[in-house]
Formats: C-alpha cells, structure tokens, sequence
C-alpha cells in the first residue's frame, strides 16, 4: 500500500518541483478565498450563513467538551460490518473540522488548533 501511495504523491509532486516551484497544497474542501467570503457573509448578516452558523454552534460536534475516542485499530465495513470505532474516528474528524471552520469563520480562540495530544485522553482501545 506504501509504494502506490508513495509513487501517486511523487507524480503529483514531480512537475511543480521540476520547476522549481514549492508544493502549495490544495486544500480539501474549502481555500481561502472561500473562507473570507463565507466571513464576509456572516459580517453581512447574509440569513443563509448566519442560520447555517447558528446551527453549528448549536451542533454537539462544535462542544468544547469533545474529547476524542481513539482506537488502537479502526474497522468500518461495508454499511458498517464490522464497525469497530468507526463512528467514534468519524464524529472526532467531523468535531475537528466543525472547530476548524468556528475558528476560521469567527476567529474565537477556544476553537484554535490545539496538539493532537489535547484531544486523546489516554492510551488507544
């Protein structure tokens, strides 16, 4: 599995360093231009954003009290057969991104980045 993913990343690397050029990463859903505009909105009052706004900060995944569930070894199979720790891997993605997006959006510290440590509460399952 190592070398596929390891020869795709090279390829994709490969022209922009042939040039010279560093490696910018795309980002994965959103870039900054679309984060300012989404910022923008909210400072307008644009009713679409601010009730989408309302309703992540009403989300348990925007809680402060989030603390994730690591496992040692994570199986989601087909509609979930097994499922071992695979809903707690999914929601601790989703509440890291929702904290991402509060803090790019709103710029409030409590949703900063923090070390992945701060969110492990102990050893893995």
């Amino acid at each position: 599995m190592r070398a596929p993913v390891l020869l795709l990343s090279l390829a994709l690397l490969s022209p922009a360093l042939a040039h010279g050029q560093a490696f910018v990463h795309p980002g994965i859903l959103l870039d900054a231009p679309a984060l300012q505009a989404t910022r923008d909105a909210l400072r307008a009052g644009d009713p679409l954003k601010t009730t989408a706004m309302a309703a992540m900060r009403q989300s348990p995944l925007a809680s402060l009290e989030h603390v994730a569930t690591p496992f040692a070894r994570v199986e989601c199979g087909s509609f979930d057969k097994p499922s071992i720790g695979c809903k707690p891997e999914r929601d601790d993605a989703q509440a890291a991104y929702t904290h991402a997006l509060l803090w790019a959006y709103l710029g409030e510290e409590a949703h900063a980045p923090r070390p992945w440590r701060s969110w492990t509460p102990g050893p893995p399952r």
